[in-house]
């Protein structure tokens, strides 16, 4: 665990560990590439990691909750889901009730599943969509830019498919998952930014302003020129 704060201004960093066993492993035997108990996806939620296995041999996943506090933990298995693939990279995004899985199988199928409209960590609980690739390539990690707008990373393969970095826009699935709402403005905060978005796409103009739970003014927003979004950056973690 590595505070991102010290990886903006130190060219080295201390990091805290985490180590930690899976609540329903029982074999430990070495067998590489042919286990179900791999892992390469994560996302921080509610103060808890939660893992996503990337199974070689039933192309399912699972999901464990974890605590992000450094020393030894159990993942407790929740749930259970079949992507057909093996799962490399996950996003969530909080308020918009979703979340990404990416991965491929050895058939040379690449899926990206979206899973949207459940109930707390019930992941899988809600409504999900797949998507297939129509390209070969390896897929390996996801994050979202700002909206509904995501980077998706492929890594080199066998000297024969080149590492790509891709862009796609979820703006069409993920907002057709949620209902229309009648307030005027929406006001959400993602990685580290508050967010204020008109929900008809009208424009925008005035003044915000951002307070702490102590009441003390934060930042001041203002435009002078009518806008779709504002976006208040560089806020240290906390409630506004």
């Amino acid at each position: 665990r590595i505070d991102r704060d010290d990886m903006e201004t130190n060219d080295e960093v201390d990091g805290d560990e985490i180590e930690f066993s899976y609540s329903d492993q029982t074999s430990w035997v070495p067998n590489h590439n042919n286990h179900d108990f791999d892992c390469e996806a994560m996302i921080c939620h509610q103060d808890k990691l939660y893992l996503f296995s990337k199974n070689w041999v039933d192309n399912q996943t699972r999901v464990y909750e974890l605590s992000k506090d450094p020393g030894e933990h159990v993942a407790q298995y929740l749930a259970t889901f079949d992507v057909n693939c093996m799962v490399t990279g996950a996003e969530i995004l909080p308020v918009l009730n979703s979340l990404v899985l990416t991965g491929y199988n050895l058939n040379g199928t690449t899926f990206t599943w979206l899973f949207s409209d459940f109930q707390d960590v019930d992941f899988f609980g809600g409504e999900n969509t797949q998507f297939l690739w129509p390209m070969l390539t390896q897929i390996e990690g996801i994050c979202f830019d700002e909206d509904y707008t995501a980077f998706i990373s492929s890594e080199e393969f066998a000297g024969v498919i080149d590492p790509k970095l891709y862009r796609v826009d979820f703006t069409e699935y993920i907002s057709s998952s949620h209902p229309s709402r009648s307030e005027e403005v929406f006001i959400y905060g993602y990685q580290g930014r508050i967010y204020i978005k008109s929900y008809a796409g009208d424009k925008l103009s005035g003044e915000f302003t951002v307070y702490n739970l102590s009441g003390q003014v934060v930042k001041k927003i203002h435009h002078s020129d009518s806008v779709q979004s504002y976006e208040c950056r560089n806020l240290t973690q906390g409630i506004y």
